[in-house]
């Protein structure tokens, strides 16, 4: 396993994967150069506290001294912060819209469960408290609520919670892999992937009913989509080229089209907050990092370049 004196050997997937369609994605190799040391979360801080401005930054999951944590980095300053820093593995960040909030899952009490802090990490809160694992949250638009994906009823289902934690109300209710929730800008819809009809396709459930709707229907897999701002467009990962690409679609489904081409795996897209822009994680040149694509021209810019696999990463929007 990797740890910060060792670059050589490859981490264990993370807690909540086993399926085999990710592990090209989180057993890539690893680079050479030394790694960045970390920083403690902040203590003593009141949690209701506006976050101080910042320029733009990106969170990711990163492999760290024996474990996975949730690391943000400023973009314009290179400042790498570990936001949680935990025995347990702390997994798939998301970032509220307006840059303040984080969620993520986490197995510091022995089995998945969601936590929320503010963007640095303090005090987090477990709001999905129980004995079922529930991983993989995503902020509603307004930054009230997240959604997440449980199996507390068997299978594993959407589920959404407020930002305080409290009721917990069910969404799906088909007893199959349903993960990756996106919820759409005006709040009506989440889109999620599911092997519901066996291949990992993609779905949108109204908030509302709970109906759902199939976005997609190719023979390979398809998942993590992720919502542009302005509605009109779901971004996905998808194996239908023979890796794992980058695709675009109009949100009911058509107009399905690809966005990358290389020869590594490209996953887990983020869209930037002005929709020109989505983050994405790739093996494209030996080891895990982040990326961002250019939508318009297709440009990719590498934006880490790190020993230790980084992968799922998310936008944080600046902040006032």
């Amino acid at each position: 396993m990797t740890s910060r004196g060792d670059v050589t050997r490859r981490p264990r997937v993370p807690t909540w994967y086993a399926a085999a369609a990710l592990l090209a994605l989180l057993y890539a190799g690893c680079g050479e150069d030394d790694a960045d040391e970390g920083v403690e979360p902040g203590e003593g801080v009141d949690p209701g506290a506006p976050s101080a401005e910042r320029g733009p930054r990106i969170a990711f999951m990163q492999y760290w001294d024996e474990n996975w944590e949730v690391f943000v980095l400023d973009l314009e300053t290179g400042e790498r912060r570990n936001v949680t820093n935990h025995p347990g593995d702390e997994e798939l960040p998301a970032v509220s819209a307006d840059g303040r909030w984080l969620a993520y899952h986490s197995s510091r009490d022995g089995h998945d469960e969601v936590f929320v802090t503010d963007i640095d990490g303090r005090f987090p809160l477990n709001v999905t408290r129980g004995l079922a694992t529930s991983v993989a949250p995503a902020w509603s638009p307004d930054g009230a609520a997240v959604a997440f994906t449980s199996d507390r009823h068997g299978g594993a289902e959407l589920y959404v919670v407020g930002r305080e934690g409290g009721e917990i109300r069910q969404l799906t209710a088909d007893m199959n892999a349903t993960r990756h929730a996106t919820w759409s800008p005006d709040g009506h819809r989440i889109a999620f992937s599911s092997t519901r009809d066996r291949t990992l396709d993609i779905y949108s459930v109204s908030v509302a009913d709970g109906a759902v709707t199939q976005l997609t229907t190719d023979p390979a897999n398809d998942q993590k989509p992720a919502w542009s701002p302005d509605g009109k467009t779901i971004a996905f990962s998808s194996l239908r080229d023979g890796n794992w690409e980058l695709y675009a679609m109009d949100a009911d489904g058509g107009n399905q089209r690809r966005l990358t081409d290389a020869a590594g795996s490209d996953m887990g897209a983020a869209w930037s907050s002005d929709g020109e822009r989505v983050l994405f994680a790739s093996d494209r040149e030996g080891q895990n990092d982040i990326y961002s694509l250019e939508v318009a021209s297709g440009d990719v810019a590498r934006l880490t370049n790190h020993p230790s696999d980084e992968i799922f990463p998310a936008w944080v929007a600046a902040t006032e």
